[in-house]
């Protein structure tokens, strides 16, 4: 017998993969943030970074704060020209993403290593989130 329709088809061929296929090994799903930049500039929380901003400034400080859209809060900056001499500090500074250029980190900085360490973090956080949270038991005492 003959299929017409190619969603027939495509959903035959399916079923007839899913009973040949070994049964596979569950995958950890990842998070959008962890596949992207995001992942390495949240992990770089704390350190001294430069942002270099599309109106040719450069902003030095704490990175203080990092959401998943890579939008940055910088602490304790200092905020100059990238030609020029004019330097003013600021205690806080917050960039929209689409106005970094480039983020300068320190030479010291191993992303691999940190983007790692970010990522077991998480995991540990979503393994104490999801285990059962037991109610404290209390015992019965006879007056």
């Amino acid at each position: 017998e003959r299929c017409c329709s190619r969603r027939a088809t495509n959903v035959a061929i399916r079923e007839s993969a899913d009973l040949m296929a070994p049964p596979s090994t569950p995958r950890r799903r990842t998070r959008r943030v962890e596949r992207s930049l995001c992942c390495f500039v949240m992990s770089m929380r704390g350190m001294q970074v430069a942002v270099e901003r599309t109106d040719d400034t450069l902003v030095r400080g704490t990175l203080d704060f990092v959401d998943e859209g890579v939008n940055v809060v910088i602490r304790d900056a200092e905020v100059r020209p990238l030609e020029g001499d004019v330097l003013q500090h600021v205690s806080e500074v917050w960039i929209k993403a689409k106005h970094v250029r480039y983020l300068h980190y320190p030479r010291w900085v191993q992303p691999s290593k940190i983007m790692e360490d970010m990522r077991t973090r998480w995991d540990a956080a979503g393994i104490k989130y999801t285990q059962p949270q037991h109610p404290p038991s209390v015992s019965k005492t006879p007056p």
